[in-house]
């Protein structure tokens, strides 16, 4: 496995819309080959960083000029240039998930969107 990290900051006052974009990029974001995952965290009042996890460091390559598309669409809403580390699991831990995860329903719905 393989992970990227992005961190970026935003205009906190288009929190709602940085949202918005990103749930109008699922469908982009689900046809990447050989990505497992995508999770975005907010770790901050306007700050952020992406998580995506590739089954490979050439699948993570390979995903990187549609994962800067993505992002250069959401350029608007940033306030920084966005930065990535990329590294492959080097040990890992296997937990049962929470029960939130293993429903269908949106993220929105699990999780509620949260103002910091």
């Amino acid at each position: 496995m393989y992970y990227r990290v992005t961190r970026y900051n935003f205009d906190s006052s288009k929190y709602d819309a940085l949202m918005a974009q990103t749930d109008g990029v699922k469908g982009e974001l689900r046809a990447i080959s050989g990505s497992a995952f995508v999770h975005v965290c907010r770790t901050g009042n306007d700050e952020g960083m992406v998580i995506a996890q590739y089954d490979s460091q050439a699948s993570a390559d390979a995903a990187q000029q549609q994962s800067l598309a993505i992002l250069g669409g959401m350029a608007r809403l940033l306030t920084s240039a966005h930065r990535q580390q990329m590294g492959k699991v080097i040990w890992g831990l296997t937990i049962k998930p929470p029960q939130q995860y293993l429903t269908r329903k949106p993220l929105s719905q699990r999780f509620g969107r949260r103002t910091y």
